[in-house]
């Protein structure tokens, strides 16, 4: 994250986005968030490995989104950020940026069902980008990984590899939703800030305008209109009286 901190700052200053996940940053407390402050971005979101070297999250968001953290839905034994992001007019939905050690164990598997299944009682869209470090490109494994995650209704993305090296192309960072046709765009742009490529996605907002108090409206009921007896009244009206008009 320190070396890289010029380039991620040209990135978010010249691009129209609105949140910006990190992985992997390597900070520890002696590094302070202001020293990572963006103009026109809040405070980022930060959560660091504080155990063994690596590891890290950190989260920008725009000036002009509405979002929280709700660290009440995140695991400890888990490396990740929950944030709520709240739309005018919309039911807010909930974004995790996760980051899976390529080490993990099985038992990771056990404590991010958990984690989704707890979100999941909120009630809201949950968006899910990061690094899972499970190679979608082999056939074997994303059958295995695709399985475990349909089962927690979250549907995957991304479809290029977003780590490529002279030898080898992988598929190791991954975009889920449990609502994907609110997704409207994704793309995994070449851009080499870092040896994995980013992952980016746009989703639905709605621009409906708020409700309007109600109010009420006179009308002409023609429900027992009869045509005949209308012009009957016609002929008995003395026109004359209209001919100044």
């Amino acid at each position: 994250m320190r070396s890289k901190f010029d380039e991620i700052q040209l990135l978010l200053n010249s691009n129209k986005i609105d949140i910006f996940g990190i992985t992997e940053t390597k900070l520890t407390e002696s590094q302070t968030t202001e020293w990572f402050a963006i103009n026109g971005f809040q405070k980022p979101f930060r959560n660091d490995r504080l155990t063994n070297n690596g590891g890290g999250i950190l989260v920008y968001a725009r000036d002009n989104v509405s979002c929280k953290r709700r660290m009440d839905l995140e695991d400890s034994n888990l490396e990740h950020i929950w944030l709520e992001i709240r739309n005018p007019n919309a039911k807010s939905f909930l974004l995790c940026i996760p980051y899976r050690q390529p080490c993990a164990l099985v038992s990771w598997n056990d404590l991010f069902e958990s984690n989704i299944e707890k979100v999941q009682l909120e009630d809201k869209e949950i968006l899910i980008m990061g690094d899972f470090n499970k190679d979608l490109v082999n056939c074997r494994i994303k059958e295995e990984w695709l399985n475990f995650t349909s089962s927690l209704g979250l549907s995957q993305i991304t479809s290029e590899p977003t780590r490529v090296c002279s030898t080898s192309s992988t598929l190791i960072d991954h975009i889920y939703s449990d609502n994907a046709q609110n997704i409207i765009w994704s793309a995994v742009p070449k851009v080499g800030i870092s040896d994995h490529y980013p992952i980016f996605c746009s989703r639905k907002t709605s621009n409906k305008f708020a409700k309007s108090k109600h109010f009420s409206i006179k009308y002409r009921s023609f429900k027992n209109f009869k045509e005949d007896d209308f012009l009957s009244d016609l002929h008995k009206v003395n026109w004359n009286n209209f001919s100044d008009f």
